[in-house]
């Protein structure tokens, strides 16, 4: 069946091509033809008709392919982040979620501010508890379909109803998704997402009744959106584009004038956000950045690898072998290179040739573009994930639906689809869920999942350190310590792998090889924990080395004044010396902190108050 199709876009190819000079053909004729797409139109005839039911079988298939997470457990950060949090156990606490980063029970500095997440985890441990993750994963589910909702609500009021639903279909069902929908602890993109796409839909309200109310609330959600996840800083950018195509019969000057009145707002709520954000972080990063040359040089190679999992998202894991480049390297940087120059030649051409085409490029683009530019603040050796394509997949879905949509008419129909664009549909259809399908089970389990990670990135560091803490849990202590010893051979200067090493040698009380790794992590990051240094010291006072012990302790209060415990382990290391009043004062020191220690009590008690 021939659907009738009518222009609803200004083509922009006129203002670069002349018409006299140009003569469209091969990939240019497709791109030509992606600019004329059917008018939106929730009544017209085929498969896809009515948007309802598109919405409802969409959410149906992708809450079935979910429906396995539900017997998950917790897994990767969920427990630092969920199950032993102090943080999201008490309501006392929500003030500081305001004004600490995200992993201040653990960390003294950060470099991610995000308190409307740690209000939503605070609401499902208010609800739930942590001795059950069923109604975690289920309140993850439901904020994926709910951002998927949202996604199509939005989509049909600038795209055909066949369009959005198979773009809808893509971004509901890619399996890249699965690290944010899997895992607990990866519901930030969907629930930014549903905030972000909540408040472009009310901004495209805001010329109905109760316009200004529809505005405010737009303005409302931008905020709330950069309060879950920093990626929303894209949304004043998504705001220009679609007040664009809004304008799209304007003369140019007039649309882009009006777009940037619109896009005001939204910049003002994100610059001021920004700084409130930097504020708090002491300058908005945990560590000293990268250098720029190096993080240059790697940016090639991170959009190849999201070009690869966008398009085959296949044998997924929250490890990958990527790592910052070090020094230039012609072999891996120039193939990347030309991919990124190719790709990024192509999407230039999409964007000028029509307003259409340029939302799904927005769409696309802009959601990668703080992933790219975070490489300089990332760790060296975890500076890639599926999670960062979860909106980029909305402007995929468009764009495969544009081409789709052109395919020939003629021919059989079936389900009153050209047969083509039915082939097509189902073959997509197949493809993404079967992956999804497949790409979700290695989240049932921490052991599954490392070993996933191994697997993937034999050469990851964080991937052997994850599977030797995971093995030692289960009991295998030497097995760890094998595992381990292989992390630090892979990764010399990272953190974890020594921190981890030490902790195990410690275990198993090798107390020489403990103090050494306890000392190298020390000495690769001074500032990240204070528990290199207590730790430490109890292996020195192991080792009856109480002078080495007590500048252990001393080193942790000097750069951490203020937690408890700390002076509780000098006090009793002064006990050891006979440095009696030094201990005194200590414990004194400790039960300021923590009027509850009976420890501190019971120290007191013993050399006498």
């Amino acid at each position: 069946m021939n659907h009738k199709r009518q222009r609803t876009d200004f083509n922009f190819s006129h203002e670069f091509c002349p018409a006299s000079t140009c003569k469209p053909h091969g990939i240019i004729r497709l791109i030509q033809q992606m600019s004329y797409v059917p008018a939106p139109d929730n009544r017209q005839p085929g498969l896809l008709s009515g948007s309802r039911a598109i919405l409802a079988l969409i959410l149906g298939v992708t809450a079935l392919v979910y429906a396995g997470t539900l017997q998950f457990g917790f897994t990767y950060d969920d427990t630092p982040q969920i199950v032993t949090n102090p943080r999201i156990s008490s309501w006392s606490y929500l003030p500081k979620y305001f004004t600490e980063h995200v992993w201040a029970q653990i960390s003294a500095s950060g470099t991610y501010y995000r308190p409307l997440f740690l209000l939503w985890l605070r609401l499902n441990h208010a609800l739930f508890g942590v001795q059950n993750p069923f109604p975690w994963h289920l309140t993850t589910v439901l904020l994926h379909l709910l951002a998927v909702t949202l996604v199509f609500r939005l989509l049909i009021k600038t795209f055909s109803l066949e369009v959005a639903g198979i773009a809808t279909f893509v971004f509901a069902l890619h399996p890249g998704h699965v690290e944010s929908v899997a895992w607990i602890s990866g519901c930030t993109e969907p629930l930014m997402t549903c905030a972000l796409v909540g408040a472009i839909l009310c901004w495209t309200n805001r010329r109905n009744s109760r316009g200004a109310l529809w505005l405010a609330a737009s303005w409302l959600l931008c905020l709330a959106s950069l309060l879950i996840k920093e990626t929303a800083v894209l949304l004043p950018v998504l705001i220009f584009v679609y007040s664009l195509f809004e304008d799209r019969e304007s003369p140019r000057f007039d649309a882009y004038k009006r777009a940037v009145l619109n896009t005001l707002p939204f910049a003002v709520i994100t610059v001021a956000e920004l700084m409130v954000r930097a504020r708090v972080l002491r300058g908005g990063v945990a560590d000293e950045p990268h250098p720029a040359m190096q993080t240059l040089l790697t940016v090639p190679s991170a959009i190849s690898f999201y070009i690869q999992h966008l398009f085959w998202p296949v044998k997924l894991s929250p490890f990958y072998g990527l790592e910052l480049m070090q020094k230039f390297s012609a072999v891996v940087v120039i193939p990347a290179a030309l991919v990124a120059l190719c790709a990024v030649a192509l999407l230039l051409v999409l964007a000028f040739r029509s307003r259409t085409l340029l939302i799904a490029v927005a769409w696309l683009v802009l959601p990668v573009l703080p992933a790219l530019i975070g490489i300089r603040l990332f760790d060296s050796n975890d500076i890639v994930h599926d999670r960062y394509l979860y909106l980029s997949t909305i402007g995929l879905g468009l764009l495969l639906g544009l081409a789709i949509s052109r395919l020939p008419a003629a021919g059989t129909e079936i389900f009153r689809l050209p047969r083509a664009q039915f082939a097509c549909i189902a073959l997509i259809a197949i493809a993404i869920a079967a992956g999804t399908a497949l790409e979700i089970r290695p989240w049932s389990n921490n052991l599954a999942l490392f070993l996933r990670g191994v697997d993937v990135a034999p050469n990851s560091t964080p991937a052997y350190s994850h599977l030797a803490f995971e093995v030692y849990k289960r009991g295998d202590a030497a097995d760890a310590e094998r595992l381990y010893k292989h992390a630090v051979a892979l990764g010399p200067n990272d953190w974890p792998a020594n921190f981890g090493l030490a902790m195990i040698e410690m275990r198993m009380s090798n107390w020489n090889e403990a103090d050494r790794f306890f000392q190298r992590a020390i000495e690769i990051s001074p500032s990240v924990s204070n528990g290199s240094y207590l730790l430490q010291a109890r292996v020195r006072v192991e080792m009856q080395h109480y002078d080495a012990a007590e500048k252990s302790v001393r080193e942790a209060i000097d750069n951490w004044p203020n937690i408890a415990s700390q002076h509780l382990l000098l006090a009793q290391i002064l006990t050891k010396q006979g440095r009696i009043e030094e201990a005194r004062s200590e414990y004194q020191k400790e039960l300021t902190l923590n009027p509850t220690s009976t420890e501190a009590r019971m120290g007191l008690a013993e050399i006498g108050q």
